[in-house]
């Protein structure tokens, strides 16, 4: 189904609704319009008003899945960490130094990302009786070294540190390719419509590492 076909069938749903339809009806229609996917489904979860099912359907076909909104979080880290281990070539010059300094402070940023990961995303994990413990002791520790770290290059020369900031970035670079590679896709292939609307909703509060995003059609 084309997008435009897809946006206009719901906007019609939802017209229906405000016409004052009966819900039940509107669902039956639902169903049949997009007969491979249920809202409803894991029954502790599917307490989901219709109108915001429908507002927010088409809307997780497109940019605003939050699986892809964390990867493309990854991609913004990844660019950042590259720029800083370049810089870090030249650490023994003054602006080279500055620069390492800034991009630390920047890559802090990350703990807004893992915290995602923890509050959201590992959560679901557990509940299928996934461990998540050495996953949360990685990015306990990455964060622990961007923090020493920090503290350390504001009052030291960089060059003593070359070998920590290296070995930090690697860290990070091996959980962007447990999320991209392991997490993400296990979620993708096993999460509900109703655990997807709870993903935008948590991802939302806790905000979004290195990256603009703004929500195209906000509740």
């Amino acid at each position: 189904m084309e997008k435009s076909e897809r946006q206009e069938l719901l906007q019609r749903l939802l017209d229906e609704l405000a016409s004052g339809k009966e819900e039940d009806e509107v669902k039956k229609e639902f169903y049949t319009l997009f007969p491979d996917e249920n809202p409803w489904k894991q029954s502790e979860k599917a307490s989901i008003p219709l109108k915001k099912v429908i507002e927010n359907y088409d809307a997780l076909y497109e940019d605003e899945n939050p699986l892809v909104i964390f990867a493309q979080e990854n991609g913004a880290i990844r660019a950042l960490m590259k720029n800083l281990l370049l810089d870090l070539e030249h650490c023994d010059e003054d602006l080279g130094k500055r620069m390492v300094v800034l991009y630390i402070d920047r890559l802090k940023n990350i703990q807004i990302h893992y915290r995602k990961k923890k509050e959201i995303f590992l959560p679901f994990l557990k509940e299928r009786n996934l461990a998540i413990d050495e996953i949360l002791f990685k990015d306990e520790e990455v964060l622990n070294s961007l923090t020493n770290l920090w503290t350390n290059l504001k009052e030291e020369n960089v060059l003593p540190y070359q070998k920590d900031i290296q070995e930090v970035c690697a860290q990070i670079e091996a959980q962007i390719k447990e999320e991209n590679q392991v997490i993400l896709p296990y979620i993708e292939e096993n999460a509900s419509y109703a655990d997807y609307l709870s993903f935008v909703e948590e991802s939302d509060k806790i905000g979004y590492c290195l990256i603009q995003y703004h929500k195209k059609n906000p509740a």
